[in-house]
């Protein structure tokens, strides 16, 4: 190897070894609040509940745990959950509720309407019945299959 090439991989090895040692060397981390542990060891104790519920379940049909000791098990995991949730609630870590439907069938119903509602002047005045084309206002013809138009559309 001539020097030429051994500076060349020289330099190639320098940049590899600094783009991998970029995010260690930057600690652009931010710091977590108390609150966000706090939910954050709740939520890891929720899943842990589920998993165990989840378990409790598959072992009784399994056969491994009588019908009795399921019962008991289960509702004292069940209430366990209930009280982690309305922990989680109390901290805020609750996903927003959804939309009510009457909301959300009103914002469609607008949304629609926009979309329906006359075009400003130099714009679009309809579609072409023939082909589809969009008509501009005052158009008489379509401009792609010379179509006339109707007088509805025109005005």
């Amino acid at each position: 190897m001539d020097v030429g090439s051994i500076l060349i991989l020289t330099g190639l090895t320098v940049l590899i070894v600094a783009f991998i040692a970029r995010p260690l060397a930057e600690r652009r981390s931010r710091l977590v609040t108390a609150e966000e542990h706090a939910l954050s060891g709740l939520q890891a104790e929720r899943d842990k509940i589920l998993a165990m519920i989840r378990e409790t379940e598959m072992d009784h049909a399994m056969g491994k745990i009588p019908d009795g000791d399921f019962e008991a098990q289960r509702a004292a995991l069940v209430a366990q959950g209930a009280a982690l949730l309305r922990a989680i609630d109390a901290q805020g870590g609750a996903a927003p509720a959804p939309a009510a439907a009457d909301d959300l069938d009103a914002a469609i119903e607008a949304a629609v309407a926009s979309r329906r509602a006359p075009a400003v002047a130099g714009g679009a005045a309809g579609f072409c019945t023939t082909c589809g084309q969009a008509l501009q206002g005052g158009d008489r013809f379509c401009a792609r299959c010379g179509a006339p138009v109707p007088q509805e559309v025109q005005a």
